[in-house]
């Protein structure tokens, strides 16, 4: 404590003194400046502009720009150098006074002549450039040049461009039109010479006028773009078309430009083209983009997706985003090119970076979403942001969903009502209908049902599902609008038409109470079904309820079709209906005779296994036709199956695997599987190993057992056109030797897959052929197959490995319990280790746990007391049978049951042990007669 306390005094010493040491500079800084104030007002030039320094750059005082240049100005006067080219700069810059080029010049030239660098470097551009005093290229050379003189870089810069200004003009002014063309490139790049559009249209106009094509098309540009000439398209295009004749290129992108856009001439897409054809061919990157968007869209060409595809590629590679951009486009719409979502995700992303709104919006939206890239919200709202900033309707409701919802960012309806109205504002519906939602709910805003209709009518009007539910809610509830049962219904239905389950449901209600429609309970059951079977939870619990099933027992009977299904479903589950196989098998026929294909399909099953009526291969076929002609995947993989077996219709491969084709088109993994088998196997298909192998990988893929345990056996094997590839056998065998890890019940074909897949682990984890031998993936599969399947082999496996610690720690508990599950199993070699096994293993092995070597112990040293007397024997006997009892060992729980424990006679006890010897022979007692061999 003492010595915290010394710290803590030290902390508050130093803080002191930092305290006063920044007194001490503040007040040392406000001398400085009352001193330089009190030197500069006495007069004092140097004291003046040092003054003016100060208020200048705010040192020691508070900035004030205009301060300082009243006092450089009274320096200056006084003929102080520095302080007439810091005045000559702050009137150049305009800073503390208004910008005043010829008063600049006037305090440059006086400090140049001063010999101040700085300022011979200023007055010899101004000459140069013609800034504050009239052009002089003589007077610039010579300030230059002694500017120069006293080593300033920059000056002898200048004085090589005046060299090249000065050659190239005099060539230009002896009417040289190349000279020109150049000196007006010059003066447009600012390159050499200060930028100046006014002498660049000079210069070109001269050059041009000579008929040269460079100097047309950027007189051209100059005319177009309304810089240094007043704007004229005409005479943009005059010049312009003289250029693009000569195969000026870039005159000919902005010709192409004009005809696009009717600037200047009449507006013709085709001849748009052919400019833009013709700087596309010289490899104009603006040229290629406009003409790949032509044949993109189908404007003045014939829509060509390919050409336009390899337009936006050589347009792209010269950095042109918007090509970027559209390359995006096409690689996620398939447009030219084959759909591929991480291909539009790369060009978006060069897109994106370079700027582009459209991209950065795109590449959001693919992150939001998961599309070529991982799922990302954080990435998302960053790159909606900067697009949204850009003014993209997109964007803005894109960012406003993630607000909304808390995705990638902090929730916030406040954020989220102000990049929906952004968007709403340029039309854009999603963005329209969840304002209006937002409003209606009070999110982010106050409720307010006027501003709610205004734009829920808007997106419901332009086919928006939710918004018409709500305006629907809002007709139906009479909320900020007179309520009407009729418009409420007719918005619902809209929405319920395009799947909306809340309509679905509420429109139900209204067909049930007859409330702005004409009660009609088989429409109502078959919109609840409809919400239901989307996952609606108000009209699942409708359905669920007393109420419901009434509802649909009697709309059934009335002939509806789906409560016909519904009520087959019940009664074959068992559900709110005694299981009644028979009954189900009713209302399915009932329900099959109308189309419905899910009751069908059940029919067929039900005819197959003869549930509630006679097998019947023949009308179960018939039934599985019905329904798979209708699309439904498990009939036509049933149906399927009977082709290949040749049940209930005459054996045909060839039209087995045309259902099977048709059930894996509609992602029936199974049917997957069994396509594969026919490929590999040559069924109804020529025999084709590679084909086989694809349909097994989507088999696999989804998750099929079978298809998971023949692609490790391929893989492993190395035949058939495969080529051996121990981490794919690995891959294949270990998601297959997984399939019950959710403790789901194996069938027998299941559990010969599992089996067979952890024996092929087990194997190639020992040899390390295909891999390197891995002990602790060795123990790890050895184990679950010794679990799983209660074999001798693998439980004998892990017994060793507990026993030896290898893979696995060092666990002799563990270790006996497998030993002793081997050796029930019929283990030789496990038997024999327990035979031989000391005393100390299962002492150990009973230190740790296992409650049978805890037994074993126990009965051992009552063995042992009766033959030396020793009583302490008999103590630890029953320690070990109290704990073995408690770990759950009926024989323990036996012996504690004969014996209270402590004064026993021992010789009672050991008569208990060889009695229960006699009732049979087990391996408990051949391990404790091992153990008194072995002792």
């Amino acid at each position: 404590m003492k010595i915290i306390g010394t710290i803590i005094g030290w902390i508050i010493f130093i803080f002191i003194c930092l305290f006063f040491i920044g007194i001490c500079v503040s007040i040392y800084k406000r001398m400085v400046f009352k001193n330089c104030q009190n030197l500069a007002e006495r007069g004092d030039a140097n004291a003046q502009n040092q003054l003016g320094n100060m208020y200048l750059k705010g040192e020691n005082c508070t900035k004030n720009e205009t301060e300082a240049a009243k006092w450089y100005e009274k320096s200056a006067e006084q003929g102080n150098v520095n302080a007439q080219l810091n005045l000559g700069w702050m009137y150049e810059n305009g800073v503390g006074v208004g910008q005043n080029l010829s008063e600049a010049f006037r305090w440059y030239e006086q400090s140049a002549n001063q010999g101040n660098v700085e300022a011979q470097l200023r007055v010899g551009t101004m000459y140069f450039d013609g800034e504050g005093v009239e052009k002089n290229l003589t007077e610039a050379k010579t300030w230059l040049s002694k500017a120069a003189a006293q080593g300033n870089g920059y000056a002898q810069q200048k004085l090589d461009s005046l060299g090249k200004y000065t050659a190239l003009l005099d060539v230009a002014e002896k009417g040289d039109a190349s000279a020109q063309n150049l000196l007006g490139l010059m003066y447009v790049k600012g390159e050499d010479v200060k930028q100046n559009y006014d002498e660049a249209a000079k210069w070109f106009q001269k050059s041009a006028e000579q008929g040269n094509a460079a100097a047309q098309g950027s007189l051209g540009e100059l005319y177009y773009k309304g810089q240094g000439v007043k704007q004229s398209y005409s005479e943009a295009e005059k010049w312009l078309s003289q250029a693009a004749e000569k195969g000026i290129a870039d005159a000919q992108n902005t010709l192409g430009d004009m005809y696009y856009k009717g600037q200047g001439v009449s507006q013709s897409l085709s001849d748009a083209a052919k400019w833009y054809s013709k700087a596309a061919e010289q490899d104009n990157a603006l040229s290629q983009n406009s003409l790949g968007s032509m044949y993109y869209k189908g404007e003045g060409v014939r829509r060509n997706y390919s050409e336009a595809f390899k337009l936006f590629s050589k347009a792209a590679e010269h950095g042109i985003a918007e090509s970027q951009n559209s390359l995006g486009d096409m690689y996620f719409d398939g447009h030219g090119v084959k759909k591929d979502f991480a291909g539009a995700a790369g060009w978006y992303s060069k897109a994106a970076q370079l700027g582009n709104a459209n991209a950065q919006a795109s590449l959001g939206n693919m992150y939001s979403k998961g599309l070529g890239v991982g799922k990302n919200f954080s990435k998302a709202a960053e790159w909606y942001s900067k697009a949204a900033e850009q003014g993209v309707a997109e964007a803005q409701a894109g960012l406003g969903n993630l607000f909304y919802q808390g995705s990638g960012v902090a929730k916030s309806h406040s954020d989220a009502l102000k990049w929906f109205s952004k968007a709403a504002e340029q039309g854009n519906n999603d963005a329209i209908g969840m304002l209006g939602i937002m409003y209606y709910k009070g999110q982010g805003t106050k409720k307010d049902y006027t501003e709610a209709e205004k734009w829920l009518s808007k997106a419901a009007a332009d086919g928006k599902a939710e918004a018409q539910y709500y305006l629907g809610s809002m007709y139906d509830n009479g909320q900020g609008v007179e309520q009407d049962f009729s418009s409420a219904a007719g918005w619902y239905r809209k929405a319920a038409d395009q799947g909306n389950v809340d309509a679905q449901y509420s429109l139900g209600v209204m067909y049930e109470k007859g409330r702005g429609v004409k009660e009609d309970p088989s429409e109502a059951y078959s919109l609840f079904n409809k919400a239901a079977e989307s996952g609606s939870k108000s009209a699942k619990e409708k359905l669920a309820s007393d109420e419901g099933f009434q509802l649909t027992i009697k709309v059934a009977n009335k002939g509806n079709a789906d409560a016909q299904q519904y009520l087959g479903d019940l009664y074959y589950e068992g559900e709110r209906v005694e299981q009644d196989y028979e009954e189900a098998l009713k209302w399915y026929e009932k329900a099959a005779v109308q189309g419905k294909a899910a009751a069908q399909c059940r029919l067929g099953d039900m005819y197959r296994s003869g549930d509630g009526t006679f097998e019947d291969d023949e009308t179960a076929a018939s039934w599985y036709r019905k329904s798979a002609e209708q699309g439904v995947a498990e009939a036509q993989y049933n149906l399927g199956t009977m082709y290949r077996e040749g049940e209930g219709v005459e054996q045909d491969d060839t039209q087995a695997v045309k259902w099977f084709q048709k059930a894996a088109d509609n992602g029936y993994a199974r049917a997957m599987y069994e396509i594969g088998s026919m490929y590999a196997e040559g069924e109804g298909v020529s025999q084709d190993y590679a084909e086989a192998l694809k349909y097994y990988r989507k088999a696999a893929e989804q998750g099929v057992l079978p298809a998971q345990n023949k692609l490790g056996e391929m893989y492993e094997r190395g035949r058939n056109g495969v080529q051996k590839n121990g981490q794919e056998a690995v891959k294949w065998y270990s998601k297959a030797a997984e399939y019950n890890n959710g403790d789901k019940e194996l069938d027998s074909d299941e559990s010969s897959y599992v089996e067979d897949s952890l024996r092929s682990l087990c194997r190639i984890y020992m040899e390390g052929k295909l891999v390197a031998a891995n002990d602790s993936e060795l123990f790890k599969w050895c184990k679950k197959y010794a679990d799983l399947f209660d074999d001798e082999q693998p439980q004998y496996m892990v017994a060793l490995m507990y026993y030896s610690g290898k893979g696995v720690r060092q666990n002799y508990a563990g270790a006996l319990k497998y030993f002793i599950s081997a050796a029930n199993n019929g283990s030789d070699d496990a038997r024999e280790f327990l035979d031989k096994a000391s005393v100390g293993f299962y002492s150990r092995a009973a230190n740790e746990g296992n409650d049978f070597a805890q037994l074993l112990m126990g009965l051992y040293c009552i063995v042992k007391c009766s033959h030396t007397g020793n009583l302490e024997d008999l103590g630890a006997a029953f320690k070990w049978m109290n704990k073995a009892a408690k770990g759950g060992n009926e024989i323990a729980q036996e012996f504690l049951s004969e014996f209270s424990g402590g004064e026993e006679n021992s010789n009672a006890v050991t008569r208990w042990v060889m009695q229960s010897a006699k009732r049979g022979d087990s391996i408990t007692w051949k391990i404790l007669q091992s153990m008194n061999s072995n002792d």
